[in-house]
């Protein structure tokens, strides 16, 4: 997955950390687990737990770029912004649906859906 090809935005599901402290345990997930290449996200941006994300996502209106959420309010804000929204399955949220956004399991799942390959 090569970030020129897709979207450099994922927004995480939301853990009770510091934000810098987030950024950095994604990154090191991401990248111990081999899913995405070391150079695919230029820029990871974690919000506050509960935070709005609608100033967020201001930024990336209109792009179409993929929207990582496990909260479905904030995935459907993404869609109707215009991203293609992904919701990362976890027992709160695996009973809504949404015909235009698609409900993955892991990041193995989000990698092979973003890219029709597998990891």
């Amino acid at each position: 997955l090569d970030k020129d090809d897709y979207c450099e935005y994922c927004n995480p599901a939301t853990y009770k950390t510091t934000r810098l402290a987030k950024q950095n345990a994604l990154m090191d997930y991401l990248d111990s687990q081999k899913i995405f290449g070391s150079s695919t996200f230029e820029r990871i941006v974690c919000l506050d737990t509960g935070a709005p994300k609608d100033e967020a996502l201001e930024e990336y209106e209109g792009t179409g770029c993929y929207w990582i959420e496990d909260k479905w309010s904030n995935a459907e804000a993404g869609y109707q912004a215009g991203l293609r929204s992904i919701v990362l399955e976890h027992g709160h949220n695996m009973h809504e649906y949404h015909p235009d956004i698609t409900i993955l399991k892991n990041w193995k799942e989000i990698f092979e859906h973003i890219t029709g390959r597998s990891a």
